[in-house]
């Protein structure tokens, strides 16, 4: 699992456990959250989903658009983006926030680019035009 940060000043990239601890208090604002979760991993979902329920609690991220890419969407028997968006309780936890889970194959690329795409027009929505 990873989580990518996409701030005012510069995109940040850190291992999911234990991320929450160690998310400090800073001047800048935080405008997208991706969240890359294993789908074909069912023994880790309910850590992932715990950590999830961390991230989004965080008052720097409450304005924050979340991109959930569900990955391995290739693997035999890997859980679903209807049955994650259930498991996750998506629409309560995201309730009053810009979100969207995306099946993906981060191998092949298959479904990275809608994702992307999708979190791309909600930075140009917001009015953020300039991340650098």
């Amino acid at each position: 699992m990873f989580v990518y940060l996409v701030l005012s000043c510069r995109p940040l990239e850190s291992p999911i456990l234990g991320f929450v601890d160690r998310l400090y208090h800073v001047a800048f604002q935080i405008f997208a959250v991706v969240f890359v979760v294993d789908s074909s991993n069912q023994e880790r979902l309910l850590e992932a989903h715990s950590e999830l329920t961390k991230l989004m609690s965080e008052k720097e991220l409450k304005d924050a658009s979340l991109l959930i890419l569900a990955n391995k969407q290739d693997v035999p028997d890997c859980v679903t983006i209807e049955d994650l968006t259930k498991q996750f309780a998506l629409y309560k936890l995201c309730c009053g926030r810009s979100w969207h889970i995306q099946a993906c194959d981060a191998q092949s690329g298959t479904g990275l680019h809608d994702g992307l795409d999708w979190l791309s027009r909600q930075l140009v929505a917001a009015g953020v035009y300039d991340i650098t």
